[in-house]
């Protein structure tokens, strides 16, 4: 996940990118499988940990913190890798 580790200031955004390796030549470039499913990790908090969107742009919550987001590989769900 690009970039690595941002940091963002209250309600400011960041767009995240992520790529999916080792997936078989067959794939065009363009299939969806692909692609990633991005979710904000809970802090424990039961605040807010910001928002993210389908195509990874996470604004960050109103309150200081550190944050996690993940992506899930959509062709295989049990590859996922974080940025926080």
């Amino acid at each position: 996940i690009t970039p690595a580790a941002p940091e963002l200031s209250l309600e400011e955004s960041v767009d995240l990118d992520a790529v999916v390796n080792n997936l078989s030549p067959r794939f065009p470039a363009d299939d969806t499988r692909r692609g990633v499913t991005w979710r904000v990790l809970p802090d424990g908090s039961g605040q807010s940990a910001g928002t993210v969107t389908r195509d990874g742009l996470y604004k960050a919550p109103k309150r200081e913190g550190t944050f996690t987001v993940e992506a899930t590989s959509v062709y295989d769900t049990t590859k996922k890798a974080t940025v926080a």
